[in-house]
């Protein structure tokens, strides 16, 4: 609803209203001043009109347009420089915004004298709001920064980051000890004030990422996102124990995968009751770190992933030669179809959800029989550095962040035996742009046969 000022007389006075969303509210008012008398009429219109005016361009760039304009710099702020910077932005622009019509309101009651004055109300709100976003803009200035550049610092693992008796990432104020929390673990050279305080110490970085305070906290997040596991997607993973009637699967997620003893499937695709003898002869099916492939079958409430190898014979324990390729899980998509053979290299390609791609002989190109990738046999040399070079290429697309997929891989490889790269060769770095430009393409193509 558009605002409207209303003009209404009483004893002699002329009062305007600012009418808006069904309120009406007095804004200014007509006094007797030598400067305007009852005749001069076309003066009072002409300042009613000009405030009339201002009112309705400062009400519809506010409401129609500043706030498109608001959502689009809040935005671009909040991805490239963070909240504070945001805050402190937004701050600004309404102290400039309540500065002007301060401003205005001296200019008009300079002009005019007495004939238009602004509400004494609306005046002390104004300059109690323009005091409290000063005050909260130094707030944010001052006060905050400390914990603000806390929170950029980057560390590595192994690096001191406070409380220690040599340099550290943070620096201490005096009296001040910060606690240990997630991705840090305890040092051996604590300093006397971290060390004489219960709960101090030295603390160290578990993990690359960034360091974050959160009252007296020091916790490190990590840069790369972890994976995370959805029913049916294809992991490969690490056997990291053997107890009981389970494995535990490392599949570089928040937790480690458990795999039960009746959702594994022995060699041969077999499939019968286990009993206790099973239980004793579980590490003939898969020992402690091999790398087997396996499907998610059921993520419980409190986030324990449970997997199977009961779908077919190419599930299970990965043998023979074979490269284990690890890359960021954000670059693998979800497809049909994660077993994967190239055409132009008799290699096979198993893509896992969740970051880990499994590069080994195709044995079905090279005569064999059986399905699984099983290969125990002398690879020769031709075959080993097809394996090295899709496993190259594979690594040069994670470095660039390009999606790795059956038709970016493919348009790698081609590329690299068209210009005639070794297989090492292509992890040079005046090659990389020759790679990233093929896959661009092909991605390219990918989306135009799809529109």
């Amino acid at each position: 609803m558009r605002p409207v000022l209303w003009k209404s007389s009483n004893r002699g006075v002329d009062v305007f209203y600012f009418s808006c969303i069904g309120q009406r509210v007095p804004v200014v008012w007509r006094m007797a001043s030598p400067m305007v008398n009852r005749g001069s009429g076309a003066d009072l219109e002409a300042y009613v009109y000009f405030l009339t005016f201002i009112v309705h361009f400062v009400y519809s760039t506010s409401v129609m347009n500043f706030n498109f304009a608001c959502v689009i710099f809040w935005g671009g702020l909040c991805l490239f420089w963070g909240w504070l910077f945001v805050v402190l932005f937004f701050l600004l622009l309404l102290l400039f915004f309540l500065l002007f019509l301060f401003c205005f309101n001296v200019a008009l009651r300079f002009v005019l004298g007495d004939v238009f004055v602004m509400m004494p109300v609306v005046e002390y709100s104004f300059f109690v709001f323009f005091c409290f976003c000063f005050l909260l803009l130094y707030f944010c200035l001052f006060s905050c920064s400390l914990n603000f550049a806390m929170n950029l610092t980057t560390c590595i693992v192994g690096d001191s980051i406070c409380g220690s008796l040599g340099d550290s990432k943070l620096l201490e104020p005096e009296g001040v000890v910060f606690l240990r929390g997630y991705s840090t673990y305890e040092g051996n050279r604590p300093n006397e004030v971290a060390a004489a305080q219960e709960g101090g110490g030295e603390i160290i970085a578990a993990i690359n990422g960034l360091i974050e305070v959160t009252d007296r906290v020091v916790s490190v997040k990590g840069i790369s996102t972890r994976y995370h596991p959805e029913i049916g997607d294809i992991v490969i993973g690490r056997v990291k124990e053997v107890s009981g009637n389970r494995w535990r699967i490392d599949i570089s997620a928040y937790q480690d995968a458990v795999m039960l003893l009746s959702n594994a499937t022995e060699p041969g695709g077999i499939l019968r009751r286990r009993g206790r003898n099973d239980e004793l002869t579980m590490r003939h099916i898969f020992d402690q770190d091999e790398i087997v492939v396996a499907e998610v079958q059921r993520i419980s409430s409190d986030g324990v992933v449970s997997l199977h190898t009961r779908c077919g014979e190419k599930y299970g324990k990965l043998t023979g030669f074979g490269m284990l390729v690890l890359v960021s899980p954000a670059l693998v998509r979800r497809a049909k179809h994660h077993f994967l053979k190239l055409g132009i290299l008799p290699v096979g390609i198993i893509l896992g959800t969740n970051g880990m791609v499994w590069v080994n002989p195709d044995v079905a190109q090279r005569g064999g029989t059986d399905n699984s990738f099983y290969f125990n046999e002398q690879t020769d040399v031709d075959v080993r550095r097809s394996v090295a070079r899709v496993a190259n290429c594979i690594k040069v697309m994670n470095f660039a962040r390009l999606p790795i997929f059956a038709k970016t891989i493919e348009a790698s490889v081609k590329l690299s035996i068209d210009v005639g790269l070794g297989p090492f060769d292509v992890l040079h770095n005046s090659n990389y742009d020759l790679i990233t430009n093929a896959v661009m393409e092909a991605i390219t193509k990918r989306k135009r046969q799809r529109s």
